[in-house]
């Protein structure tokens, strides 16, 4: 089972109720709700299917978010730490086009060789809000890492009254179950990896996306 626990924490995408955060001279104030499934998170045929979403909610005072800046941090992020094969734009949300792109990921852990290629896309409206969702297309691995299958994230952010924000994170992911795991045993231990995935984009994501609005 320690081999099984490894290969679900290397590859999930990355507490308290209440985070602050303080950035130039704002205070932001983060309530997340806590993570519940979209559906059923369970395995069947041989493999594990979970889809958890956490929704957040952050105040600032004497401050607006700015959506434009959010972008350029995830846009220069896409080409600091991917390597991108196809980079261009489609229309999505009103008149204004999303950003898609084409990129590929190298993950090397403890033995484990892996590659995803995934589609990456930005859409926004410059005023309300922006999506940012990313959708594995194939995934290539050596070792443990060859039971993971899929994985998907989104992340929608929404201004809404008085410089109040939400956001919604979801986090998608198939896994093939290893032969040897019966699956009472092998889906305990997804799912609660799944909820230290998630805590883990409360405590690192969610303060990057703060400072970057």
């Amino acid at each position: 089972m320690i081999q099984i626990r490894f290969l679900l924490l290397s590859f999930f995408i990355q507490g308290t109720a209440w985070i602050h955060f303080g950035y130039a001279n704002a205070i932001f104030e983060s309530n997340c709700s806590h993570p519940y499934w979209a559906e059923p998170a369970e395995s069947q045929n041989g493999l594990f299917h979970g889809n958890l979403i956490m929704n957040c909610k952050i105040s600032a005072s004497s401050v607006e978010a700015n959506l434009n800046s959010l972008k350029n941090g995830i846009i220069q992020k896409i080409k600091t730490d991917s390597t991108i094969h196809d980079e261009s734009s489609v229309e999505k949300l009103e008149s204004s086009p999303a950003l898609k792109w084409d990129v590929s990921h190298r993950i090397a852990e403890e033995g484990s060789d892996v590659t995803i290629r995934e589609e990456a896309v930005i859409e926004t409206d410059q005023k309300t809000q922006l999506i940012y969702q990313t959708h594995s297309k194939k995934v290539t691995a050596s070792g443990m890492a060859g039971f993971l299958k899929s994985v998907n994230f989104f992340m929608k952010v929404k201004k809404i009254q008085n410089n109040a924000i939400e956001i919604e994170f979801r986090n998608e992911v198939t896994v093939e179950r290893p032969w040897y795991a019966l699956d009472f045993i092998f889906t305990p231990i997804a799912q609660n990896i799944c909820f230290e995935k998630m805590e883990k984009v409360k405590k690192n994501l969610l303060p990057w996306i703060v400072r970057l609005l």
